[in-house]
């Protein structure tokens, strides 16, 4: 009778129509398998997942999650753990229902980020009170190009207002080429401000 390992790796490694096993074994197979799965899911994925304990550790952290900055990282920890708190308040707060999930949103140097974070209870205990809120799982993404383009149209925004402000008595007294120069140095100086 094979291992429970060597039936995972036989799953892997070709398609079946049928596997017979006991009940209490094909648990455990099934749920290695959706394990190894997730686990692939969760790395390949194009955001960065972590879990963060009630100690403010990260528990755990996908490749993505990895690769950011250590301040980065480092910042996403401590909003887990604001999070946390924010999360048990809301659970313990009469007739509060179970919290969701919250958006954040922070910027280190010239990037800027968006996480989602979520609850994770403990178990429930026995007396049918809530379950503590013991880990906050993120999904954080870089959203850098997103908030400069943000600011982009922003900008160009507010040079359509400053060109559409030009009070019409002041560029009356001008002559043709005394407004064209007036206007393109409004433009040109909106344009610096996209750039």
């Amino acid at each position: 009778m094979p291992s429970s390992d060597d039936a995972i790796e036989a799953l892997k490694a070709k398609p079946y129509h049928g596997v017979f096993a006991d009940v209490g074994d094909f648990l455990p197979l099934e749920r290695a398998i959706v394990s190894d799965k997730a686990s692939v899911i969760l790395d390949t994925i194009g955001e960065g997942v972590c879990i963060v304990d009630a100690d403010g550790r990260c528990a755990w952290s996908n490749r993505k999650m990895r690769t950011y900055p250590p301040e980065v990282f480092e910042q996403v920890r401590r909003i887990c753990g604001q999070a946390r708190q924010l999360f048990s308040t809301l659970q313990t707060s009469p007739g509060a229902k179970r919290p969701g999930s919250k958006k954040f949103a922070f910027g280190i140097d010239d990037l800027y980020f968006e996480m989602i974070c979520s609850p994770v209870s403990s178990a429930a205990p026995a007396t049918g009170e809530e379950a503590d809120i013991a880990q906050v799982v993120a999904v954080v993404w870089d959203a850098t190009s997103g908030k400069r383009l943000q600011r982009k149209i922003d900008a160009i925004d507010a040079s359509g207002r400053e060109l559409a402000k030009l009070d019409s008595e002041a560029v009356s007294g001008l002559t043709p080429p005394q407004r064209l120069k007036l206007l393109q140095e409004k433009i040109i100086r909106y344009s610096k401000d996209l750039m």
